[in-house]
């Protein structure tokens, strides 16, 4: 299954018939348009990846940090037997606290909770859905961002901000050329 993603860039151009001798110096206010223009480039994706949350909650710290640790163990199995490689999670460090539930204007303590981050890279889309399944087996496994890119990112980067600059270059020469006015030094912003 190909999937695609927009890259879109952004650019503000000033354009000014005011003579600059050095760079730095401020642009003649009096004298100058503004305009912006966005580009977008469509691309297939090729890879995929998957911000996570993994959380285990009990009424002791220990029995939370256990049931973490079994979340995440348990999550590596699967992706093991999904056929995801190895190398495609990454787990963060663990991070614990008190675990409260809002009670109308009371909070209530619950116990603790004891939580790590992952990331999923997956370069192979056609395993998207076993690996989703993979992923949501367990309740305390959270699919918190899902980001689809291209290995080609950089290049189509610099596609979109080439194309943003000339849609503005063309906009700030038709609003010169309808005030009969040239366009003189370029400053992008």
């Amino acid at each position: 299954m190909k999937t695609r993603f927009m890259l879109s860039w952004s650019l503000v151009l000033i354009l000014s018939s005011a003579a600059v001798s050095s760079y730095g110096q401020s642009v003649d206010t009096r004298r100058h348009v503004e305009v912006s223009a966005t580009a977008k480039i469509v691309a297939e994706a090729d890879i995929a990846s998957w911000q996570l949350r993994i959380r285990g909650e009990a009424p002791a710290l220990a029995k939370a940090s256990a049931s973490l640790d079994e979340s995440a163990q348990a999550l590596v199995q699967r992706l093991k037997e999904a056929g995801v490689p190895a190398d495609a999670l990454r787990l963060s460090g663990i991070a614990s606290g008190r675990h409260f539930e809002e009670n109308g204007r009371e909070r209530v303590f619950k116990g603790y909770f004891a939580e790590r981050s992952a990331a999923v890279e997956l370069k192979d889309l056609g395993k998207r859905q076993v690996l989703e399944t993979a992923l949501l087996a367990d309740d305390r496994v959270e699919i918190v961002q899902v980001t689809l890119r291209s290995t080609r990112h950089e290049e189509l980067r610099r596609e979109s901000l080439l194309a943003a600059g000339a849609a503005a270059k063309a906009q700030a020469a038709a609003l010169a050329l309808e005030a009969g006015a040239e366009v003189s030094r370029v400053w992008e912003i």
